[in-house]
């Protein structure tokens, strides 16, 4: 039975926490470490790890320390400016990781994370769970097949309205640094981050790979007195060929929900919450149903514990 531990337990950690309770009353797991800094807040959730026979602590350093050698796998949803470190903490103490998106705030942290992987020998995966939801590869699989034709463009669209309280919610949300480290908070960043690397994946080569930006543009804008954009207007070109266009905000007056359009020589694959369509002349067909979020997730941690028992 493979041992995990977990960062955090509250906010949106409490996603992770609800999961890996599902995971060990189905047998799975054994929830082996937690670290909750709030812990008087939290007293309830404490209580119950503690009672399951979980080590819980207030200090992360000082769980990997003392049970990195009995960790399989190293869950890490916290704020992004810590991914990088405590990612780089995990491998350094000989755990798999599974760190939420994105993988860190910038490329120069995911070049020294992707090192440290290769140096320690232990894997990081990062939680963007709709690529382990069956209907995308399914999706995937027919434009690779030519459903669509030779696929042209990748549009991906999302506005999720969020008030002043959403970014007074902890010390990082809309921010560009926290203290010395880069957060470069932002809805493509973080909320709708899950959309553009879903719009990216649709248009890669290969049923593994997503594309390779090789330029990218983008009109940035703020309607909230924050440090970092709300709004953004991206256009991406990359080495496989479509053009990638992602725009979204959170400064917006109604929800106009996440959807990724694939258009093609030969009409158009798009991916929204009610189901996966066929657009083409004249009709439109819908293909697959879509996971909900509890359902991805529920994949996304599947896949990563059969990936962890092969190893």
């Amino acid at each position: 039975m493979l041992r995990l531990a977990l960062v955090g337990v509250s906010g949106f950690a409490d996603y992770h926490y609800r999961e890996l309770l599902a995971l060990r009353e189905a047998g799975l797991i054994r929830i082996a470490a937690v670290t909750v800094i709030n812990q008087e807040e939290e007293a309830g959730k404490c209580r119950l790890l503690r009672e399951s026979g979980c080590a819980v602590y207030d200090n992360y350093p000082r769980m990997l320390a003392e049970k990195g050698g009995e960790i399989d796998l190293c869950v890490i949803p916290t704020g992004i400016h810590l991914h990088a470190s405590m990612t780089i903490e995990a491998l350094r103490a000989g755990c798999h990781v599974l760190v939420e998106k994105p993988a860190a705030a910038t490329v120069e942290e995911v070049a020294r994370m992707e090192e440290e992987e290769r140096k320690s020998g232990r894997s990081v995966a990062v939680a963007y769970q709709h690529l382990y939801a069956p209907e995308v590869m399914r999706m995937k699989r027919m434009l690779l097949e030519g459903k669509i034709g030779r696929p042209l463009a990748v549009k991906g669209l999302g506005l999720w309205p969020r008030a002043d309280h959403y970014y007074a919610r902890n010390s990082w949300a809309g921010r560009l640094k926290c203290g010395d480290s880069w957060v470069l908070d932002s809805p493509f960043n973080n909320a709708l981050a899950h959309w553009l690397n879903l719009t990216c994946f649709l248009a890669g080569a290969t049923a593994e790979t997503a594309a390779n930006p090789r330029t990218v543009q983008a009109e940035l804008y703020r309607a909230r007195a924050i440090e970092s954009a709300d709004t953004a207007c991206m256009r991406i070109e990359t080495d496989e060929g479509p053009s990638l266009f992602f725009h979204v905000t959170h400064s917006c007056a109604r929800t106009v929900d996440a959807e990724v359009e694939v258009r093609g020589t030969e009409g158009s694959l798009c991916w929204k919450r009610d189901g996966i369509f066929h657009l083409f002349d004249g009709g439109c067909e819908r293909l697959l149903p879509v996971s909900s979020e509890e359902a991805s997730r529920r994949h996304m941690y599947e896949a990563v514990l059969r990936g962890r028992h092969r190893r």
